[in-house]
């Protein structure tokens, strides 16, 4: 396999003590060392990276079937894997797989992707399997596509366990919805019924509207349900005006409301993670990693504004506002610095 250095000038800054040991005999968070990095971590076109972790090791799937895998933050290297298949026997004839999302339920890896091309009348969503991340994977097929769903522009799924349940968010401008999908995360849980049970969380129904929401992600952390949808242009190279807000609610299946109790049913609402600055336009498509100490970090792609040569892949930890809502210091990627990342522990 090929390894290829995407970091620049990436440095192994562990503390130079050693870790002590708790007194139940595991090794204390405190202890664990944070990783040191620099963004964008993968200086290369990977869109819509979802971030999965088995073990201590690192994997980021992208569009188009791309996957990179790290076993050390700290040394700078991710390692290109062979692509997911990017072929599927439905959909469009010249379709492409975009956006997936990898969650792992029960002993199994679903990696769920969108078919599409762009304008596509009649994009969907699938699903492939396997035991390991670095496959085999085995395409299931179908779950469904816009007509069958009622949802114009049906990609970019999300999935979530809760409470013994799967959920699956997804769509792109024209409304972000929400539906229950069976216990292994294959197929829907009421085919017949889905296109009517399926819930409205973000945006609005109708034409595409950029200042409504893609990319959706949810993650519950502490009390909360969050909810992270990109605003904008995605895909304009440095012109993109790609941004990233966020939400909450109680419920898994919302309302999602900002800090002024204002639901994400409609344009521009939602708390600001994420925007361009001098250095990186159009910050977007996230998805979470939460560390050994409870951290959470936020993976997203953007364009380096003095290397747009695509989207590459940027990892940067979330913070908390007065509100309670997560975002990145200063609104903005963190860039060609060295920054603290998440705490593995490698040694267990």
């Amino acid at each position: 396999m090929k390894i290829t250095k995407y970091f620049m000038c990436a440095l192994a800054l562990f503390s130079l003590g050693s870790c002590t040991t708790a007194s139940n005999g595991g090794t204390s968070v405190e202890d664990i060392p944070a990783s040191t990095y620099q963004n964008p971590i993968i200086m290369a076109d990977c869109p819509d990276p979802s971030i999965v972790r088995d073990g201590d090791t690192l994997y980021i799937f992208g569009t188009s079937g791309r996957v990179y895998k790290t076993d050390n933050l700290n040394n700078g290297y991710w390692e290109q894997l062979p692509d997911v298949r990017r072929t599927v026997e439905w959909g469009n004839t010249f379709n492409d797989i975009w956006a997936p999302d990898v969650v792992k339920i029960g002993d199994t890896w679903n990696y769920y992707y969108s078919v599409s091309i762009w304008d596509d009348p009649n994009p969907g969503i699938g699903v492939m399997t396997s035991k390991s991340l670095e496959g085999p994977w085995e395409d299931k097929g179908k779950i469904f596509d816009s007509l069958e769903i009622g949802v114009d522009n049906s990609i970019d799924p999300c999935v979530i366990e809760d409470n013994g349940k799967v959920w699956m968010a997804w769509g792109s401008f024209r409304g972000i919805f929400m539906v229950e999908l069976t216990e292994d995360g294959t197929q829907l849980k009421s085919p017949t019924t889905a296109s009517e049970d399926k819930i409205l969380i973000a945006g609005v129904v109708g034409p595409w509207d950029g200042a409504t929401y893609e990319g959706a992600y949810i993650r519950k952390i502490g009390d909360y349900y969050y909810f992270f949808g990109s605003q904008g242009t995605c895909c304009a190279g440095i012109n993109s005006t790609y941004h990233v807000k966020v939400a909450r609610s109680k419920s898994i299946t919302g309302p999602y409301v900002d800090s002024q109790d204002i639901d994400m049913c409609g344009q521009n609402r939602g708390e600001l993670v994420v925007q361009s600055d001098q250095n990186v336009a159009g910050p977007g498509h996230i998805s979470l990693l939460e560390d050994d100490a409870g951290d959470w970090f936020m993976c997203y792609h953007g364009y380096d504004k003095f290397a747009p040569n695509g989207r590459y892949v940027f990892l940067d930890k979330l913070i908390w506002d007065n509100n309670g809502f997560p975002e990145l210091a200063g609104n903005v990627p963190s860039y060609m610095r060295n920054v603290k990342g998440p705490r593995i522990d490698y040694e267990n």
